[in-house]
């Protein structure tokens, strides 16, 4: 069974350029064809940059209104032709000094995060569903986790990644070549718009290198853990490996982008944004062999802590963890091959309500990290 991986540029800035600032204003000559005289190519890099500081004021406008957000329906194809939809919605609330972020997935089951920043303070709301003797269905109850260490847990990492310039480069990822072209005007959803092409080039450039060191530690095993399960250290070792040399292989890569964005033509307003793209396949037994093994070992670690003997641990590990496993895990048919997104940006009233559970239970970060709620 082959993995099939995302292009991780195209995916990702492709997706958030909008809203987390992925992108850069570059030189559009460089790497480009030869489409005519000097003077024609002045005039198409002067509409390009012209076209492109128009879309950076309206997503800037956007992102300064008091209440604002979008809704993506992100489409995922697969191979045996079939698809389903997914719905993100996120709020912003910049008087309230609050974020919600929304998902929908295809089955129809949802989950909500908030973020807030209180006087000093920053915390999220972690959503979980406890369920009851007797209780055919859970009830949802939400903690409110005082934020620490961990940056994307943050209301100001939110509104901080709105403050970026769109196609401006970034910490993560490096933007060249953009190009904008004007495709015309249209009716959208009863709105008159302007539809712009965005192409750039996305280069990956935040990839880590894996040591044993680091997948330990990010695991919270030792090697005598590791020994517990036969096979997991040579899982490890080829895991290593495999995801180092295609780390290197996709910052090594440059993705093209494009984008469909749409502005209001009465006001330049931010309307919507499409894009999409292939997936890559790319086969990686070796790291499917390790996630399978690291189940495993967290599972048997779980029943140890909980007082198992080894050797009865392990077979319940292994009837867990058997027939039912390989039955679940999907074949090349069923693997996603393409998404498209679709992002509607609104303001004010149109937003998703933003609506912080006043019954919260506040926790402090170790009792959320050591699951003790």
């Amino acid at each position: 069974m082959k993995k099939r991986i995302k292009v991780l540029t195209a995916l990702l800035c492709a997706a958030a350029v909008l809203t987390a600032g992925c992108g850069g204003k570059a030189d559009t000559k460089e790497g480009k064809a030869d489409t005519g005289s000097g003077t024609e190519k002045e005039e198409q890099t002067s509409d390009s940059n012209e076209y492109l500081e128009l879309i950076q004021e309206a997503v800037e406008r956007h992102n300064a209104e008091g209440i604002h957000g979008n809704k993506e329906e992100r489409t995922d194809k697969r191979a045996d032709g079939s698809s389903e939809t997914s719905i993100w919605i996120s709020t912003m609330n910049i008087d309230k000094q609050q974020y919600m972020s929304k998902g929908i997935w295809p089955d129809g089951g949802e989950h909500v995060a908030y973020y807030t920043k209180e006087g000093e303070n920053e915390y999220f709301y972690h959503e979980t569903t406890e369920y009851y003797d007797g209780a055919e269905e859970g009830v949802k109850k939400y903690y409110k986790v005082l934020s620490t260490e961990q940056e994307y847990e943050k209301y100001s990492y939110y509104l901080d990644n709105e403050k970026r310039n769109p196609y401006e480069s970034t910490e993560y990822y490096d933007v060249s070549n953009v190009n904008v072209t004007m495709e015309g005007e249209e009716e959208l959803d009863g709105v008159k718009v302007q539809k712009f092409k965005v192409e750039y080039d996305a280069k990956w450039k935040a990839g880590e290198e894996k040591t044993r060191e680091s997948v330990l530690a990010e695991n919270e095993w030792t090697e005598e853990d590791v020994a517990l399960l036969d096979g997991m250290s040579g899982a490890i070792d080829a895991y290593i490996e495999e995801s180092n040399a295609q780390t290197k292989k996709d910052m090594d890569k440059i993705d093209k982008v494009i984008q469909t964005i749409y502005l209001a033509s009465e006001n330049n307003k931010l309307v919507r944004m499409e894009t999409g793209s292939d997936y890559e396949d790319i086969d990686m037994p070796a790291s499917e062999s390790y996630w399978d093994l690291k189940n495993k070992l967290d599972y048997l670690k779980e029943l140890i802590s909980e007082g198992f003997q080894e050797d009865e641990a392990m077979g319940m590990v292994n009837e867990a963890y058997g027939d039912a496993m390989a039955e679940t895990m999907d074949s090349d048919s069923s693997a996603v091959v393409s998404y498209t997104s679709v992002i509607t940006y609104v303001t004010g009233d149109a937003c998703e309500p933003i609506e912080i559970p006043a019954d919260a239970k506040e926790i402090t970060w170790e009792q959320y990290e050591n699951g003790e709620y």
